[in-house]
C-alpha cells in the first residue's frame, strides 16, 4: 500500500484482515458495497456500485471508517498506548472500536516480541549481532 510521497509502508495485519477501507469491499448480489461480510449483515452499506467508488468515499460510514486512527489518537483510545499498533493498526477494532478481539493478538505478539529479543541477544553473544 502506498503512502503519502509514494513511500511503501511495510504490511500490517489490517492489510491482511479483510477489512481494510479502500482495499476490500463486499458487494452484495443486489450491487450494495460494505467494508465486510459481517458490515453487509449489519446493514451498513457505502452505497451501491453503480454509484461508483467516489460516491462512496463520500459516505458517512466511509468516513467513519478511513478516520479510525485519527479517532484512536485524537480519543486516546487504548490502541494509541499498544506496542504493537504498528504492526495491526487496530485492524481488530475496525469497524467497532468499542470491540476488544485483539487480546489473544496482543499475547502472541508479545511472544513473537521476546523471541526476537532473545534471537538478538544469541546472536550477539556470538559475536553475529
Amino acid at each position: 500500500m502506498a503512502a503519502a510521497g509514494g513511500a511503501r509502508r511495510p504490511p500490517t495485519l489490517a492489510d491482511h484482515y479483510r477489512t481494510t477501507p479502500g482495499r476490500h469491499l463486499q458487494v452484495t448480489a443486489e450491487g450494495r458495497v460494505s467494508l465486510s461480510a459481517a458490515g453487509a449483515e449489519q446493514g451498513r452499506f457505502y452505497g451501491d456500485l453503480a454509484a461508483g467508488a467516489a460516491a462512496w468515499r463520500a459516505s458517512p460510514l466511509w468516513r467513519e471508517a478511513t478516520s479510525f486512527a485519527d479517532r484512536v489518537f485524537a480519543g486516546a483510545h487504548a490502541c494509541a498506548f499498544c506496542p504493537h499498533w504498528a504492526a495491526c493498526r487496530g485492524c481488530f477494532r475496525l469497524p467497532d472500536p468499542a470491540r476488544d478481539a485483539c487480546a489473544g493478538w496482543r499475547a502472541a505478539f508479545d511472544e513473537v516480541r521476546q523471541s526476537g529479543r532473545a534471537v538478538r541477544a544469541a546472536a550477539a553473544a556470538r559475536g553475529r549481532g
